[in-house]
């Protein structure tokens, strides 16, 4: 372990391990100012700083919804904005014991946004956030990802990590397998685990502390061009790879939802859950659009949709809570409640 890291070594053991708590997960609302606008273009909302706000606002302060959470991943504009009434979003999260964090790479290249993270992290740490995320992608093709491209990818993670840890944030480390193409789940399983199994060893190289990070991955199925799955098939690929490359050291792991429905993404982290194999660390949600989509469907950029939206809001959070803990009963029931609130 790095001797800087040892100044924050028992806060970052904690700070990780609540994330990790069963029951609870992470709301991604970290969307860069790009990605936040398409999401709004969707619902015809322009892309402006009060709307960014009156979203955030709307999904950080839904009645109850807080309790199904353990972190919330913000942009560097949400880390500083305020409600409606005054109040920091930090301290509206810290009041409900959520804790707040902060994407720190500035795009998906290898090392874009390094050279400044040490800066950066002090002051984001000034600032209330306690957590970091850092996504590195790559791709499955003929020739793809390439031995470059993984070792790349997992050296930049792991410098990345070690400099979040020596200013106090717990790192979310995030090596994502993209879905795009028509390859098999048995590929992506193979990928996932080549993938994670570098990770793993350039983490060891920069001395991580591993009880002090968390890893965000991609559920291993197949590229959305190919036949899909059913979701006791993707939870047993997808543990087999974690299983084989992961830790126990690792306290939690927080999955990415990469571009699944909200239904399939809870679905396939119940399955997981459900499974009966042992599993070393928490299996929870690290999830954007798959908390989101129908919440912004049923807001739509108008006042008086806030309070329907939050209760959509609410039943994600709530089902996504259940699928930590396998106790899911599946979209039936919450499709209908949902429906309901949306007439």
């Amino acid at each position: 372990m790095s001797a800087f890291v040892g100044n924050y070594a028992d806060e970052l053991i904690k700070n990780a391990k609540y994330i990790a708590t069963p029951g609870k997960g992470i709301l991604a609302a970290d969307e860069s100012t790009g990605t936040i606008g398409k999401r709004l273009a969707s619902i015809s909302v322009e892309n402006i700083e009060s709307n960014r706000q009156a979203l955030r606002e709307l999904l950080f302060t839904a009645p109850n919804a807080l309790s199904y959470l353990s972190g919330v991943i913000l942009f560097e504009e949400t880390l500083y904005q305020k409600t409606s009434d005054g109040k920091r979003f930090v301290e509206v999260l810290q009041e409900n014991n959520v804790i707040p964090g902060i994407k720190v790479d500035k795009g998906t290249t290898t090392t874009q946004g390094l050279d400044s993270l040490g800066a950066r992290c002090q002051k984001y740490y000034k600032a209330g956030a306690r957590f970091a995320k850092w996504r590195a992608v790559l791709k499955i093709g003929l020739t793809e990802p390439s031995e470059l491209s993984i070792q790349q990818n997992a050296q930049g993670l792991a410098r990345c990590t070690i400099i979040c840890q020596e200013n106090g944030l717990v790192p979310i480390v995030e090596p994502e397998v993209l879905t795009d193409g028509s390859h098999d789940i048995k590929k992506c399983a193979a990928v996932t685990e080549t993938v994670l199994a570098a990770v793993y060893k350039a983490l060891n190289d920069q001395h991580v502390l591993l009880e002090g990070t968390l890893l965000k991955p991609n559920m291993v199925t197949p590229g959305f061009d190919s036949p899909k799955v059913t979701p006791e098939v993707i939870a047993e690929y997808t543990v087999a790879a974690l299983r084989r490359t992961v830790p126990p050291a690792v306290p939690g792991i927080v999955f990415l939802s990469g571009g699944q429905s909200e239904e399939e993404a809870t679905v396939n982290l119940n399955a997981m859950n459900k499974l009966e194999v042992l599993k070393l660390w928490t299996l929870s949600f690290s999830f954007g659009r798959a908390l989101q989509q129908s919440t912004l469907k049923t807001w739509a950029g108008k006042k008086e949709n806030v309070g329907k939206a939050q209760e959509v809001f609410l039943g994600r959070c709530k089902a996504n809570s259940e699928a930590t803990l396998g106790k899911y009963t599946g979209g039936g029931v919450l499709e209908n409640w949902l429906l309901k609130v949306c007439m």
